[in-house]
């Protein structure tokens, strides 16, 4: 891990002794492994029967940064088509009154989270009152912190790639661990530095004492032990462990590997190490497959700068520790790679470089994949405050953190005029969807689908609508740019596994229909900007795409009842944003057109057609030309387990003042409970729409939608302040005279404003 190297005081060593090389896991078999959990089939990873080749980058900070740092650094990771994040679970101190064990490094800095300020966070201690060694479950600063950690990276599809220990010191790692037992060690020339650790009795049951603490944690989120929870894809023994022998390193990766899966972990197991060849710090690619059968693949980390090598020596060395993959059996993942670039210039160059040695991998059937060093997300700015404090900073005031002068950052500026933007950034993200490419677009936790060949076509969403998606040939685009067959994990899951983007101001993709009703549906994400959306040349509706979290086929405009005939739908790039989001992108999924004429509309409500609008805790209104009632006096309307919430947040995008009346007031649950409503309706098929909007503080909930007992959506929500968003439609059948929804909390509390029902 790069970042932590630098030091003012140790570089001159740092640089003398920096060796990474980490190896995949290989223990488990596909024959037995349960649905979500990564295997390896020979020198590939498999999930659910498919190959699942990794893309993905590394961040030091997500076990002590806010939650809210936690969710900017995971959704960019997101929204650069990424399946793995890598993180290392940080810090060891020395004792809490830092005097009778005194720390070997600065846990109380008050840097940005990238640049080690901890919030006050640590894992393992020494205990006083013991004497001797303490771990530190707390939520608040602890290893629980890495429950939201975990739970956020599922919720977004991602899998996590977890190193048990560092053997560096810039977060205590083990050489705080070593300066407990051993008298004046100085934890970067001692001569015990690179056996001690490995060796000591002590030690050795610490380690063991410490994976037994993480891998039998129970999630408080979740409620799902750490060992049993497919989001992480694969435990390191340790970041990037220097041991004096091969012979010792291998011995000891036995030992605790083996360890590990005593424990009953269900995941791969890896040794985080450099990957050198030669024996140099223990490493050595081309006997370790065989000599150490409980780790389950190899792992390579490479600093041309620090190793002295050229760009081009680790294109040969990806095809080398490839070949060594293939006669060890077992796969292998460049983990760790990066080249400083500080300059505009040096950015563009270094873009090109991580470029090619990405091709080398995609062309390469033995590689398994990278992940890079590193991409940053938005941070608290200094100086940070011990949790819970700063838990609760607005993510508005977030910065990019500044490079600890390696030169190895890479950001999501998506402006170009900044010293933040980087091309490397956007080719990450392209070269990643490339390589995932290659799984066949199942997500993480999805069992494998039974899909139809390439060429049917999708089912229409329902009864009296028609799909249109992106990628057929009914739309009309001036620019954009299109991917088929490119699903990422769940919740982005693409219709009908393509999507449509554009990057440029003006940009158009425009939609010739006939019906009555049409419905854009797009995918949400961090790096998503403002779309201008209009029917038939009238004017244009501000439509904002931001979501924290990236998510696919999202109904993010509904248009009004339409008089029965032919339309044109236009959506724009305006090339703006919110302030919250990371770019200006425009993105399209697919229509829904409501009322074609095979299928024409109903129009004698209540029989067909629309039926009811419920303006929760808000009088009667008259929304997209239809009377809604007042909640209190809606006929056969019924709820439960919400409170009645106003607010004067002005909505972003502004619709009609009748809209902004029904926005402005509804039904707030409480943390992860359900709002429960019912209607009593003729038997018969419904949709639903849901509306919402964010009038406390920007992206604080999500939750799922359920009719008649059947999830409908999840992870609604998760809008900036003042956003709102129709939901739906949402297709139903009643077949005992009433109409049951339930809007159930998926984080926070669920808040909705109004219900619209149509019969179809």
């Amino acid at each position: 891990m790069r970042a932590l190297r630098i030091n003012r005081y140790v570089v001159p060593l740092m640089i003398a002794v920096i060796v990474a090389v980490l190896l995949p896991l290989t223990f488990a078999t596909s024959a037995t492994a349960a649905p979500g959990f990564v295997t390896t089939s020979g020198t590939r990873f498999a999930l659910d029967g498919k190959p699942f080749y990794v893309a993905g980058t590394n961040s030091h900070y997500l076990g002590w940064g806010t939650r809210a740092e936690v969710d900017s650094m995971l959704g960019y990771a997101d929204a650069s088509n990424y399946n793995v994040v890598r993180g290392i679970l940080h810090s060891v101190t020395g004792s809490l009154d830092g005097t009778t064990k005194k720390h070997i490094w600065n846990p109380n800095s008050t840097a940005d989270a990238s640049n080690m300020g901890m919030h006050g966070s640590y894992l393992i201690y020494w205990d006083t009152a013991t004497n001797t060694y303490a771990f530190n479950p707390s939520t608040t600063n602890g290893l629980g912190r890495w429950d939201y950690v975990i739970a956020r990276a599922g919720q977004l599809g991602l899998k996590l790639n977890i190193a048990m220990m560092d053997f560096w010191q810039w977060a205590g790692g083990t050489q705080q661990i070593n300066s407990w037992y051993i008298p004046n060690y100085n934890p970067s020339g001692d001569a015990q530095r690179y056996t001690f650790f490995y060796s000591d009795p002590r030690t050795k049951q610490l380690y063991k004492d410490w994976v037994s603490f993480v891998l039998n944690r129970t999630n408080t989120i979740t409620g799902v032990k750490y060992k049993d929870d497919p989001t992480v894809f694969a435990w390191d023994l340790m970041n990037e462990p220097e041991v004096s022998s091969v012979a010792l390193a291998q011995s000891w990766y036995q030992e605790m590997a083996s360890y590990i899966k005593a424990q009953g972990a269900r995941q791969l197991v890896t040794t985080g190490s450099e990957g050198f060849y030669g024996g140099q710090a223990g490493s050595d690619p081309n006997t370790e497959p065989a000599n150490v059968p409980a780790i389950d693949f190899q792992t390579w980390h490479t600093y041309p700068t620090y190793h002295n090598i050229s760009p081009q020596q680790v294109v040969n060395l990806v095809n080398q520790h490839c070949a060594s993959a293939s006669a060890g059996g077992k796969p292998v993942i460049l983990q760790e790679f990066a080249y400083p670039g500080r300059s505009a210039a040096e950015k563009v160059t270094r873009s090109g470089i991580y470029s090619s040695w990405l091709d080398a991998i995609y062309n390469n059937d033995n590689c398994a994949g990278w992940l890079s060093w590193r991409v940053e997300g938005k941070v608290v700015p200094p100086a940070t405050r011990p949790h819970p404090q700063d838990d609760s900073v607005n993510p508005a005031t977030f910065i990019w953190p500044p490079d600890n002068g390696e030169g190895f950052s890479i950001y999501g500026e998506p402006d170009t005029t900044k010293a933040q933007y980087d091309p490397a950034y956007q080719m990450f993200a392209t070269q990643a969807a490339r390589l995932i490419g290659k799984n066949g677009g199942t997500g993480p936790t999805t069992p494998p689908p039974t899909t139809p060949p390439p060429t049917t076509p999708p089912p229409t969403s329902d009864p009296g609508t028609v799909s249109v998606d992106d990628a057929a040939t009914n739309w009309s685009y001036s620019g954009w740019n299109h991917c088929t067959g490119c699903n990422e994990a769940a919740p982005a899951v693409f219709y009908n596994g393509s999507q449509s983007w554009s990057l440029t101001t003006g940009e158009t993709a425009t939609l010739a229909f006939t019906g009555t009703r049409v419905a854009y549906r797009a995918v949400t994400g961090s790096h998503h900007g403002i779309a201008a959306v209009s029917i038939d040349g009238a004017t244009e509706v501000s439509v904002d795409l931001y979501a924290a979290a990236k998510t696919g086929d999202v109904a993010v405009w509904t248009s009004p009842v339409l008089a029965a005939g032919n339309h044109t739908l236009r959506i724009r790039n305006t090339g703006t944003k919110n302030a919250a989001a990371g770019g200006t992108v425009v993105t399209l999924d697919r229509a829904v057109v409501t009322g074609t004429p095979s299928s024409p509309p109903p129009t004698n409500p209540p029989t067909t057609g629309f039926v009811k609008g419920v303006n929760l805790n808000g009088p009667a209104v008259v929304v997209e030309g239809n009377q809604w009632d007042a909640q209190a006096q809606s006929s056969g309307f019924t709820v439960s387990g919400g409170t009645a919430h106003s607010n004067t947040v002005t909505p972003s995008p502004l619709p009609d003042a009748a809209t902004v009346s029904m926005l402005r007031t509804g039904l707030i649950g409480t943390d992860l409970g359900t709002i429960a409503m019912s209607q009593t309706v003729a038997n018969g098929q419904y949709q639903v729409y849901v509306w919402e909007m964010e009038g406390v503080q920007g992206n604080t909930r999500r939750f799922n939608v359920t009719l008649e007992g059947i999830l409908k959506a999840s992870n609604l929500g998760d809008l900036a302040l003042g956003h709102w968003r129709e939901n739906g439609p949402y297709t139903v059948a009643v077949t005992d005279g009433v109409l049951n929804i339930n809007v159930t909390g998926a984080s926070g509390k669920p808040a909705i404003m109004g219900l619209a029902i149509y019969r179809i």
